[in-house]
């Protein structure tokens, strides 16, 4: 009952949320190109890019949901069962701090992708970025039993990760207001990290 509430009052902030992080990545894409959304969810955001900007968008889930809004492919810890090159493009939003080994998967999102890989997560820096982050992402996954390890990167550590795995930052953004007004004083701006990768 009480995850079920957390969930509905969460609502907003992911209505908002997937409108912000759609633009961001649709503005990268071209109508037509195919993308793989890893750690998809219900697969809103796989939509939102396919009625907007034409995207030929799948998703990739651990524990794929009934009623996903994208075709979705169960997927095994950090293994893709994909091919090489087999998308245009791979975004993991969200999901790279969820993982005990951030490398693994962000090597397998390489792999799969012929163009690049979008990363949207979380970015240290800020004054106690530590705690608010913390805290957003208690809230934002309890309601779906996801579990949070609370490990987050700076700048500098999310480009140390990407150099290991082999990947070039075309561009990021450093600063997103990802939430509804009010709440990116706390939990958005300079907490929030996207970056566009190429291999």
């Amino acid at each position: 009952m009480i995850k079920l509430i957390i969930r509905k009052l969460h609502k907003p902030v992911y209505e908002k949320r997937l409108v912000v992080l759609g633009q961001l990545i649709g503005e990268e894409l071209s109508s037509g190109d195919s993308l793989l959304d890893v750690g998809c969810g219900g697969g809103q955001l796989g939509l939102y890019l396919k009625d907007h900007y034409g995207v030929d968008a799948s998703g990739a889930e651990v524990e794929p949901r009934d009623g996903c809004a994208i075709p979705v492919t169960e997927m095994s810890g950090t293994s893709l069962p994909f091919d090489d090159d087999s998308y245009d493009y791979v975004s993991v939003a969200d999901v790279l701090h969820h993982e005990w080994n951030e490398d693994l998967l962000l090597l397998e999102c390489k792999r799969v992708a012929r163009k690049g890989v979008i990363v949207k997560d979380h970015l240290l820096g800020a004054p106690l970025a530590i705690a608010r982050i913390s805290f957003i992402d208690w809230l934002a996954n309890i309601g779906y039993d996801i579990e949070c390890l609370y490990r987050y990167r700076s700048a500098d550590g999310w480009h140390e990760l990407f150099k290991r795995c082999g990947l070039k930052v075309r561009g990021e953004k450093r600063s997103i207001e990802l939430y509804p007004f009010g709440m990116n004083w706390l939990f958005g701006n300079r907490l929030q990290y996207f970056a566009i990768l190429t291999k």
